[in-house]
C-alpha cells in the first residue's frame, strides 16, 4: 500500500495507538506514559486531501501496475484522516482516461462501493467517454473491450444506487437515477451500435443493439439536446459528450428496425443540428 511520505509518520502513530492501546473510533483512551496519566484523543472528521500531494503520487505513475495501486491510495489516505475531494477524484480519472489506463480504471470503479471519496457526474461520464476510447481501437479484440467495461460501470452505478449509496442521492432525486443519465446509457449504446457495423457487418443476431437502441429511447429527453449552453465551456462539453452518441445514431439507421429506426432517425437529426449549434457557440467564443 502507497503511503505519502508526508502522512507516514501520522498513518503509523494510528495504527501504533489502535496496536498498543486499542484506540477505537470516537473514543478517548488514557495511557500511562512513565508514571503520567495521558489521555489520547482521536481525530474528530476527516480532512480533504492536499491536492499538491495527491497530484505529486498521480504524476509518478506511469505504467499499469502504478496506476492499479489507486484504490489503495485513496484507502491509505483515509486511513490517515484525508478523503479525496470532488476535483482530485475528476483530475484522477482524467489522469487514467488521458493514460488510456483502461483495466485501471474500471478497477478504480470497482472499488468504489467500499472506498471513501465524492462521486461527481463529470467523473461518471469522463469514464464513459474513456470507454468510448476504448472502443475506437482498430483491432476487434481491443475494441470490443469498451462497451463490456461501459456495461460493467453502469452495473456498478446500479448496484449502488440499489444499495441507497448517498454519494449518489442528489441524482437520483433529480433525474431518477445517474445510471439513467443520457449520455452514460448513450455512451453504451453507442459502442454497441458502432461494434455492429464495424465488425458485425451490421448483424445484431444477439439483438444487443436493438435492446440499448430501446434503453437510450426510455431515458432520452429531447429538451436537452434542444436547449442552448449557457458558455463556451458548456458548448463545448456537450459537443465532447454527445458526438459520440450520434455517430451511435447514425450506426444504428443501419441496423434497427421498426419504431426504433423511426426514433433513430428522428434523433440522429435533431442531434446533427444541436451539435453544429454548439460548435458555432464554442467557436465564437474562442474567436472574441
Amino acid at each position: 500500500m502507497i503511503i505519502p511520505a508526508n502522512l507516514s509518520r501520522p498513518q503509523h502513530d494510528l495504527v501504533f495507538r489502535q496496536r498498543h492501546h486499542h484506540l477505537l473510533a470516537g473514543e478517548n483512551t488514557k495511557v500511562n506514559v512513565k508514571g503520567e496519566e495521558i489521555t489520547l484523543r482521536p481525530k474528530l472528521g476527516i480532512s480533504a486531501v492536499n491536492r499538491t500531494t495527491y497530484s505529486k503520487a498521480l504524476d509518478l505513475m506511469k505504467d499499469k501496475e502504478d496506476f492499479m495501486t489507486i484504490p489503495s491510495l485513496i484507502e491509505a489516505f483515509y486511513q490517515a484522516g484525508r478523503t479525496l475531494r470532488e476535483p482530485l477524484m475528476e483530475r484522477t480519472v482524467r489522469k487514467l482516461v488521458a493514460a488510456e489506463q483502461w483495466e485501471a480504471l474500471i478497477h478504480l470503479w470497482e472499488k468504489a462501493p467500499v472506498l471513501d471519496f465524492h462521486i461527481t457526474k463529470h467523473m461518471i461520464r469522463e469514464s464513459m467517454r474513456g470507454f468510448y476510447l476504448e472502443n475506437e481501437a482498430a483491432q476487434e479484440s481491443k475494441a470490443t473491450k469498451g462497451p463490456k467495461h461501459g456495461r460493467r460501470l453502469l452495473k456498478i452505478l446500479q448496484s449502488m444506487e440499489e444499495s441507497g449509496d448517498k454519494r449518489l442521492a442528489e441524482w437520483a432525486k433529480a433525474n431518477n437515477s445517474i445510471s439513467k443519465d443520457q449520455v452514460v446509457v448513450g455512451t453504451v449504446f453507442a459502442m454497441t451500435c458502432n461494434n455492429s457495423v464495424r465488425f458485425f457487418d451490421g448483424s445484431d443476431s444477439k439483438g444487443y443493439c436493438e435492446h440499448w437502441t430501446a434503453e437510450l429511447k426510455k431515458v432520452w429527453v429531447k429538451a436537452k439536446v434542444e436547449g442552448k449552453p449557457a458558455n463556451k465551456h458548456e458548448a463545448k462539453h456537450a459537443v465532447t459528450q454527445y458526438s459520440p452518441i450520434l455517430s451511435g445514431l447514425e450506426s444504428a439507421q443501419k441496423v434497427v428496425k421498426g419504431d426504433l429506426l423511426k426514433f433513430v432517425a428522428e434523433e440522429t437529426t435533431r442531434l446533427q443540428k444541436a451539435i453544429k449549434s454548439w460548435e458555432k457557440i464554442a467557436g465564437e467564443a474562442a474567436t472574441k
